[in-house]
C-alpha cells in the first residue's frame, strides 16, 4: 500500500486538490510500472522475486479509513467522497478471490 497524505477538513482538502491532485484519483496511474527492491522479479535484488505481489496505489485522501455516511459526512459538507475503506476492502476481496 502506497501512502500519499490526507485531508481532514474543507481547507486541507481544498489545498490538497490544488497542490496534490495526483493523489486524489487513480485516473492517470500507469497500467504497468517498473519494480525494484522487494517488489523486483530479479533474484539478485529481492528474496521474494518469485512471489505474487500486489500494489494498491493511494487516491482516497483518508488513509483507507473513509466510508461515506451520515448527515455530517465529507460529501455533504465539502463535496469530497472519502471511500478508502471500500477501496481497501475491494482490493483484499479481489486478492482472495483470485
Amino acid at each position: 500500500m502506497k501512502g500519499g497524505g490526507a485531508c481532514w477538513d474543507k481547507e486541507s482538502c481544498e489545498e490538497r486538490a490544488t497542490f496534490e491532485s495526483k493523489y486524489q484519483s487513480s485516473a492517470n496511474l500507469p497500467k504497468a510500472f517498473w519494480t525494484s527492491g522487494i517488489l523486483s522479479t530479479n533474484p539478485a535484488e529481492s528474496p521474494m522475486y518469485d512471489a505474487n505481489k500486489a500494489q494498491l496505489d493511494y487516491c482516497a485522501s483518508d488513509y483507507f479509513f473513509g466510508n461515506v455516511g451520515g448527515d455530517k459526512n465529507a460529501t455533504t459538507l465539502w463535496g469530497n467522497k472519502f471511500r478508502g475503506q471500500a477501496v481497501l476492502n475491494a482490493f483484499i476481496k479481489h486478492l482472495v478471490d483470485v
